[in-house]
């Protein structure tokens, strides 16, 4: 197998655990419990097990594809299969990039400002390197 036949096994077997029918597999359920400790971590909301039934798999599917970089091929997928996926729906992989305001992170001003004071204060012997 090629390196692009392998990255495409390994995703189509990420996407068919996730969103394949296969109910009760040990990795959809460890899924599951990652996804409702973030919840209750990030947000406070606890999750329930019949929040994980009324989920709908073409709205993950489509905010995954977003996130991670991937493209599928456009056709109603049967996800009440174990593995709705095969490694020709993926067409293509791209890498992501995210955007950071002006003022966020080292690039913006606040950041500038913060490397001038740290400066300032290393010249004036007051940090220790």
């Amino acid at each position: 197998q090629t390196p692009t036949e392998r990255t495409a096994a390994v995703l189509t077997a990420v996407l068919n655990a996730a969103l394949g029918a296969t109910s009760g597999e040990p990795v959809q359920v460890a899924l599951w419990a990652w996804v409702r400790t973030f919840c209750r971590w990030r947000f406070g909301f606890e999750l329930s097990d019949d929040d994980f039934a009324s989920l709908r798999p073409l709205c993950l599917l489509r905010a995954l594809c977003l996130k991670i970089g991937i493209e599928v091929a456009p056709r109603d997928y049967n996800f009440s299969l174990a593995s709705p996926f095969s490694p020709l729906d993926l067409l293509s992989c791209h890498p992501v990039y995210t955007h950071r305001g002006a003022g966020a992170g080292a690039g913006g001003a606040g950041g500038r400002d913060l490397l001038e004071r740290a400066k300032a204060a290393l010249d004036k012997g007051k940090l220790d390197v």
